[in-house]
């Protein structure tokens, strides 16, 4: 998948983000993610700052640790292995969902109620340090502070409501 600027970052630039990451985040795990999420998450990234290319953007995140953090916090807040995993969807198709439909049968109810979790992003009045980790921990998926940056939060709406 390309950039709307039309490049796409090699395996090796995956790998320097990747190292950069680790060297500037100690202890954070982001060989994880397979290589077209990351590629989607890095394009992203690239766009919202404005970097033609990808060698571009290693510079920008070499200089800069801040967009390094948002690179991993746009992996952690919107990746879920839940359907991604073989198991758990196995065991969602073969026991779970025939266990629902039966009941529904037997009850003769005509609808399932299923519960998906909600997207939460904080806004605070006036931004200290340490507040978005105060966000974050409870359960909010993410945090923006006044004075509003509109094209980051159209990029937070974007990566929320696709």
């Amino acid at each position: 998948m390309k950039s709307k600027l039309g490049y796409e970052a090699t395996h090796q630039q995956i790998l320097q983000i990747n190292s950069l990451t680790e060297k500037q985040f100690p202890g954070t795990d982001i060989s994880r993610y397979n290589d077209s999420y990351f590629q989607k998450a890095i394009q992203q990234r690239m766009e919202n700052i404005h970097c033609a290319t990808p060698d571009e953007y290693l510079k920008t995140i070499a200089q800069n640790p801040s967009e390094t953090g948002k690179l991993t916090d746009s992996l952690t807040n919107s990746y879920s292995e839940f359907f991604r995993n073989p198991l758990t969807f196995s065991i969602l198709d073969w026991f779970v969902l025939p266990s629902l439909l039966l009941k529904n049968i037997v009850s003769k109810n005509k609808e399932i109620r299923i519960w998906s979790a909600a997207c939460v992003i904080a806004q605070t009045a006036y931004g200290l340090s340490g507040d978005k980790e105060l966000a974050i921990k409870p359960g909010c998926n993410d945090y923006i502070a006044k004075p509003l940056d509109i094209a980051v939060l159209k990029g937070m709406l974007h990566k929320y409501f696709k």
